[in-house]
């Protein structure tokens, strides 16, 4: 029965004392949770934080592409303006010119009738000046 009586004394220290280890790992247990608590408490805040500046960027990225458009919607419409202008511009100094080539080809007839004519008139003067004896 001694045996029995250190077995069952040894057996309760053993038990008291595992039950204090146990008290002391819960109790840190309990620390390091709360810790851990408070930390993923502070990741959450930044994690807010960095989605805020995020949606911000975001909304501000929006904002910058859309007016880019508007000015490239608006600077594709003066340009287009300006490109219809010219085109009407050489459409119609095209038309001059060839207008023109026309009347410079006309012209050209002219004085080369004219130049005929006068060469004709000189033939004609040199021989009435042969017939009179002048010249």
């Amino acid at each position: 029965m001694a045996s029995r009586y250190a077995t069952d004394k040894y057996v309760g220290e053993v038990r008291d004392e595992l039950k204090g280890d146990i008290a002391s790992v819960k109790s840190e247990l309990k620390g390091d949770i709360a810790s851990v608590k408070d930390e993923i408490g502070a990741v959450h805040v930044v994690v807010e934080r960095i989605e805020s500046q995020v949606r911000a960027l975001a909304d501000g990225v929006t904002s910058s592409r859309e007016e880019l458009e508007r000015k490239m919607i608006a600077l594709e419409e003066r340009l287009s303006a300006r490109i219809s202008r010219l085109e009407q511009v050489v459409r119609q100094h095209s038309e001059e010119i060839r207008s023109l080539r026309l009347e410079v080809g006309e012209l050209r007839l002219r004085f080369d009738r004219r130049d005929l004519r006068l060469d004709e008139l000189e033939a004609r003067v040199a021989a009435v000046e042969k017939r009179l004896g002048v010249g």
